[in-house]
């Protein structure tokens, strides 16, 4: 739950946050965070679902990409990968925007952890 303090105004939601590796001991991790409001949660779980099908038969070309973004600058990027597959890129903030990678299996687990949360803010209702 998200407050204003100015109006009082109260919003639901999920918040992502995104943590960079860092290549050095004395470095600190950047971190960023996406917000996603209770109306987007839906169309989001249902993107991972139209990204996780998504295959070299989209298109003729070698190579592919899909992306979703959501208003609270949350990025998915679904791309085939060399040798492996296909890789998931998730990415959160706009100037100082943090990226991680995924496999296919941790989309899925990020999609449930998603529809778990939902599942809990309709319980707070």
């Amino acid at each position: 739950e998200w407050r204003d303090t100015r109006n009082y105004a109260r919003a639901a939601g999920i918040t992502i946050s995104l943590t960079a590796t860092v290549d050095r001991p004395n470095e600190r991790p950047r971190e960023n965070r996406a917000l996603i409001d209770y109306d987007e949660i839906e169309p989001l779980l249902n993107a991972i679902d139209t990204l996780s099908k998504v295959s070299e038969t989209a298109t003729k070309l070698t190579g592919f990409e899909a992306r979703y973004k959501t208003l609270g600058d949350l990025e998915m990027v679904v791309f085939r990968q060399t040798r492996s597959g296909n890789a998931v890129t998730l990415t959160a903030g706009i100037c100082d925007r943090v990226t991680q990678i995924l496999t296919l299996d941790e989309l899925a687990k990020f999609r449930a952890m998603l529809a778990e949360a939902k599942m809990r803010i309709d319980e707070l209702k």
